[in-house]
């Protein structure tokens, strides 16, 4: 057989999972065969001396035949949504069995001269006899090469859960819980260290954790709600993020695109900050973060500022929330956001 060229590629033609695997049981060593016998419950005690005929002459296309020292065997590997052919199960019989691995069993059922196996149960056989082999071996390149190209193939099944990850979950909610609850407080007793900086008013609760995101947004007393501060707790990044966010259109916004360009005292003033602000530009079709000191008038004239609302970033990584004084000192990283900012927010907070 000469099936070795290309042979475990997306690109190839449709019906080619039997003769790759044929391909995969002749070149490797013969106890892959003898142990895929075995798990299909039949005598792998021949397998030294097997022989491989792909197409299998006679029979119906898609099927190779394997001749063991017990008999012929049929081997009809189908991909998923696919069935072997009717015509394959009269090929059993007269001392030869038929193989067949695919997703669900076939139609027939199995029975002494028709065996099934699925693709699950193959592959995670495979993994356990690829392991048993240096992976610059012949073998153990091929047997990895063909579970490689398993997915591409459309063979994919529920891997399961790990102990690991079961003992894990439970807690993980536990401390997520808390994790929430005191966020609540937070939340709930920053804005009292927020209020001494200046007159703001609540406008979100918490929201989103089992998205990662945990929030509240404060706007100016008397002002509109497009312009807003946001502070997050953002678990993916594990970042308490202050924003200042500005609408599109409004005067704040235009300013911060005309400071920006300027190269002035303002984005001397944010990249003067610890950690460095970002830019962040959000559209319903693109979002984007610049990091401020790659903010110029060339990559600003490129974009379309209109269309995004635009926000000036911190992120304080979760390791700064821990010890004492924590409400005060995230005002006072906000208090430092805003001073930064103060050119273009005199309309936002007061």
């Amino acid at each position: 057989m000469s099936f070795l060229v290309n042979l475990f590629s997306a690109g190839g033609a449709a019906g080619a999972l039997t003769p790759a695997l044929m391909a995969v049981l002749e070149h490797t060593d013969r106890d892959v065969l003898a142990g895929l016998l075995d798990l299909a419950g039949l005598d792998g005690a021949g397998a030294g001396d097997a022989e491989f005929r792909y197409p299998a002459p006679g029979a119906p296309q898609g099927v190779g035949e394997i001749a063991l020292a017990q008999g012929r065997l049929w081997l009809a590997a189908v991909a998923p949504g696919e069935e072997p052919s009717a015509a394959a199960g009269d090929l059993a019989g007269d001392g030869g069995r038929l193989l067949v691995i695919s997703a669900g069993a076939p139609a027939g059922g199995a029975s002494p001269e028709v065996r099934w196996l699925s693709w699950e149960r193959l592959d995670r056989w495979l993994a356990r006899m690829a392991e048993q082999y240096d992976p610059e071996s012949r073998t153990g390149f091929l047997l990895r090469q063909f579970r490689a190209y398993l997915p591409e193939a459309g063979i994919a099944y529920f891997t399961g859960f790990t102990p690991e990850l079961l003992a894990a979950a439970p807690r993980a909610l536990r401390d997520l819980g808390a994790f929430y609850r005191q966020a609540e407080e937070f939340f709930t007793q920053l804005e009292a260290s927020l209020a001494a900086g200046g007159r703001l008013l609540r406008a979100a609760r918490p929201q989103d954790l089992l998205a990662g995101f945990c929030f509240r947004d404060y706007a100016g007393a008397g002002q509109g709600d497009g312009d807003f501060l946001r502070i997050a707790l953002n678990l993916e990044p594990a970042e308490l993020q202050i924003a200042f966010w500005l609408e599109p259109g409004g005067a704040a916004h235009q300013r911060l695109r005309a400071a920006l360009q300027e190269d002035g005292p303002l984005p001397a003033a944010l990249r003067s900050l610890r950690p460095q602000p970002v830019l962040r530009l959000w559209s319903a079709a693109d979002e984007q973060q610049i990091p401020v000191g790659e903010v110029d008038a060339a990559r600003l004239g490129r974009l379309d500022w209109d269309a995004y609302t635009a926000a000036v970033q911190v992120g304080h990584p979760f390791a700064d929330l821990s010890g004492e004084g924590l409400l005060e000192r995230v005002a006072g990283w906000v208090q430092d956001l805003r001073e930064a900012l103060s050119p273009i927010l005199t309309e936002v907070l007061h």
